[in-house]
């Protein structure tokens, strides 16, 4: 049975109480209990179990986390075995509930064991986890220069030079054309300005008699040319002659 206990998953209550059990099955229960979880209650109770089974039972409790209820009244249990249990009891997290009535165990004992069993109790919620610690307070600030380690260069260094200016632009450049429409916009000009009071078709006028006195004087100044270039050619042929 012993061997069946330690791979049962389905078994929660198991009463072997009344059956002559000597501490040598308490030896192989704890072997039972050190892998078997699911088991959560065990009565033991009315049999011929003393302070030796109990130190064999109490070390497989440590590591037992299903058992919920364990009888073990009306056995052979002292002051001794009693103890030996409290101190399991402590590391043990999931039992609520040792009966040890009918053994040789003292007042004292007993109120030891129930306050050991009371240390713990699963329906009580764990208390919360104890706040962070603050936040570090902020650096001061820098009054002065600071050191700019993290850039690689201290605060003494001047600042970099600011960049050179762009070049000028190139000048502009004059054509021809614009000059020559500059001249003649020019010369409008002053003929508008010598006749302020000249309507439109007066200074079409203007414009034309100077353009025609232009030329006149052109044609006379061709003809005085050409005229003294005749008498010359004639004063050397009546030289010839």
């Amino acid at each position: 049975m012993v061997y069946a206990l330690k791979t049962n998953v389905h078994l929660r209550q198991l009463n072997m109480g009344r059956n002559e059990l000597r501490d040598l099955s308490m030896l192989h229960l704890s072997f039972v209990l050190k892998t078997n979880n699911a088991l959560q209650e065990l009565s033991v109770r009315d049999n011929k179990v003393t302070d030796a089974g109990i130190l064999w039972f109490a070390t497989a409790l440590r590591h037992n986390t299903g058992l919920l209820w364990l009888d073990l009244g009306q056995n052979q249990i002292t002051d001794k075995g009693a103890e030996v249990l409290a101190k399991a009891l402590v590391q043990q997290k999931t039992l609520t509930r040792l009966d040890l009535d009918g053994n040789n165990i003292s007042a004292t004992t007993l109120a030891a064991a129930d306050a050991a069993l009371s240390a713990y109790s699963p329906n009580q919620a764990d208390p919360p986890p104890p706040p962070p610690p603050p936040p570090p307070p902020p650096p001061p600030p820098c009054e002065g220069k600071c050191d700019n380690a993290g850039a690689g260069s201290s605060g003494d260094e001047p600042p970099p030079p600011p960049p050179p200016p762009p070049p000028p632009p190139p000048p502009p450049t004059k054509s021809k054309k614009g000059g020559a429409a500059a001249r003649a916009a020019g010369s409008r000009r002053n003929i508008s300005k010598s006749l302020p009071h000249t309507s439109p078709d007066q200074l079409k006028t203007a414009f034309a008699a100077d353009a025609v006195n232009k030329h006149s004087t052109a044609s006379r100044s061709l003809a005085h040319s050409e005229g003294g270039h005749v008498r010359e050619m004639s004063g050397a042929v009546e030289d010839r002659g």
